[in-house]
């Protein structure tokens, strides 16, 4: 259903939700990853559904804009399926995005509480999969 994944200088995230509201959440600092997974709660789940519906996230595509200036290492990938194919958005600090920043700054906050309800830590070297959905098997 949905992927996110920001990196800002040495550490990065990501988080890779499925449409019954299960995640997979990892965060990687030197030298350690953490790895967690859980359910979505119910309220959680429809504010991710009520940003990927607006009209504002379904125009991003035409609005998307690479700063190729140096970034600080701060960047930003949506990614979502559509027509059986995901599209990902990439967005990197600079003025080039500065539109729609007030949008990301939707999903970067919503990102920070997924961990607020209970969830279970995972081994790093069993839990690590940098949030990506699984294949399909044909």
């Amino acid at each position: 259903m949905f992927r996110m994944a920001h990196r800002q200088g040495s550490d990065s995230s990501c988080v890779l939700v499925h449409e019954i509201g299960t995640f997979h959440f990892e965060h990687e600092r030197p030298k350690q990853v953490l790895a967690f997974e859980s359910t979505l709660s119910e309220g959680r789940l429809a504010a991710l559904n009520s940003m990927l519906n607006t009209d504002q996230f379904h125009r991003l595509p035409k609005a998307v804009a690479i700063d190729l200036r140096p970034s600080g290492l701060d960047e930003l990938t949506l990614s979502v399926p559509r027509q059986d194919q995901w599209v990902s958005l990439r967005f990197v600090s600079g003025p080039a995005n500065d539109h729609v920043q007030w949008l990301l700054n939707q999903f970067l906050r919503w990102k920070s509480g997924v961990l607020r309800n209970p969830h279970r830590k995972l081994r790093e070297e069993s839990g690590r999969n940098n949030c990506l959905p699984a294949r399909r098997q044909n």
